[in-house]
């Protein structure tokens, strides 16, 4: 692994590992079993982020994995930045926190790590993972959170911070696919040498046209180049 990919998945593991910290105090601090259960979880799935990353660190040191990021020192400048603001938004606050800013805090620091930087490392180096990512069960972790959140939902700054996390949430997602898309196309694509035609995920043979149709943003305008022109 290349010493800047891997200084990213670092940041990555340490954001991760605040977020545990957080969440397992939280958890004994608690005084309703309820409260007890959700911080619970929300730490049982950071630790399953946390074996993600350890994991890449690992097969970071046996083999090339690829960066997938066109400008990787400003990636990680911001995931430093993030990871500064979640210790900041921790060390600032009394403790312990009542639930409701305890909620507040959690919703603050999941909203550094819906950085699409993240979920596309989730999604780009899952290949090297025996295709486990914790990107698959995402909306379900957030999802605890926004269902949490309902006991204040009469308040409309609760909404927005819920409605914003989960805006996020998708936005990331989006970026990971366009990525995705582009890695794609930037990879070996199969081509028939005697039609011309693509081989696709399904290992259906089409057009090359409808592939790349397919996989971008792009789209095809139909002429005759002078040369077939001559011919025809």
């Amino acid at each position: 692994m290349h010493p800047k990919l891997k200084k990213t998945v670092r940041l990555c593991k340490d954001t991760e590992e605040e977020a545990l910290k957080f969440y397992q105090s939280l958890q004994k601090q608690s005084d309703s079993n309820e409260d007890k259960a959700f911080w619970q979880g929300l730490a049982k799935d950071e630790a399953v982020h946390i074996s993600f990353w350890t994991r890449l660190e690992k097969l970071g040191g046996k083999q090339h994995i690829k960066n997938p990021f066109h400008d990787i020192d400003e990636t990680n400048t911001r995931l430093k930045v993030n990871l500064e603001t979640i210790r900041s938004i921790l060390k600032k606050q009394a403790e312990p926190p009542n639930p409701e800013e305890a909620l507040r805090r959690a919703v603050l620091i999941e909203m550094m790590l819906l950085h699409p930087a993240i979920t596309i490392l989730f999604r780009s180096l899952k290949k090297y993972t025996d295709g486990i990512s914790p990107e698959d069960d995402y909306l379900e972790h957030i999802g605890k959170i926004s269902e949490h959140s309902r006991r204040y939902s009469a308040d409309i700054g609760w909404r927005l911070h819920i409605s914003a996390l989960e805006q996020m949430l998708y936005q990331s997602h989006e970026i990971a696919d366009q990525i995705t898309r582009i890695d794609n196309l930037e990879g070996l694509i199969p081509i028939c040498a005697w039609c011309k035609n693509v081989r696709d995920e399904e290992n259906n043979w089409i057009k090359v046209e409808s592939y790349i149709s397919r996989h971008s943003a792009s789209e095809f305008t139909h002429g005759i180049c002078p040369k077939c022109a001559e011919k025809w």
